[in-house]
């Protein structure tokens, strides 16, 4: 009994210790921000379906771009989600979302005259949410905690779209 007794903590204490590490137990921290989204020039592509899935669709298009030449870091380049559908309300079959990174207006030019969709997200007002990344596995931990923050915010502020 005593081994299995310690085959159980030693199993608890790596999968608390796994959650630990991928940010599971971080502090959401969110603010109000005046202009807190600023604009961007952002390469993406189109997704419909669960929101867990926009990763796969940013390390596409992320591939597809520096393939045709852009300085595009696996790493270092900022990743985005554009999340069109409210998942309280639209069947999740039917979730739209957009996944890309953020480059530069020069390059966005140079990627749409490749046939790559681009667009300019307008600067706005923004709730920003701050999330530690530390692996693949923290962005998917990371949706899990922010979304529903991201919920109450709207429903606190009574804005539909912010």
């Amino acid at each position: 009994m005593g081994k299995v007794l310690n085959i159980v903590v030693v199993l608890v204490a790596v999968a608390v210790g796994t959650l630990h590490w991928h940010s599971a137990f971080s502090t959401v921290k969110w603010r109000e921000v005046e202009n807190g989204f600023p604009g961007h020039w952002i390469v993406y592509d189109d997704h419909v379906g669960h929101f867990k899935n926009i990763g796969d669709v940013v390390v596409r298009v992320a591939a597809q771009a520096k393939e045709l030449g852009a300085d595009v870091d696996d790493v270092d380049i900022p990743w985005i989600g554009v999340y069109l559908s409210d998942p309280n309300v639209v069947p999740e079959e039917e979730w739209r979302s957009q996944g890309g990174v953020v480059v530069d207006e020069a390059t966005a030019k140079k990627l749409a005259a490749a046939g790559m969709k681009t667009r300019y997200l307008e600067p706005k007002d923004a709730f920003v949410a701050e999330f530690p990344y530390v692996s693949p596995l923290s962005v998917m931990v990371g949706f899990l905690r922010i979304y529903p923050g991201l919920g109450e915010l709207r429903k606190e502020n009574s804005a539909k779209d912010r």
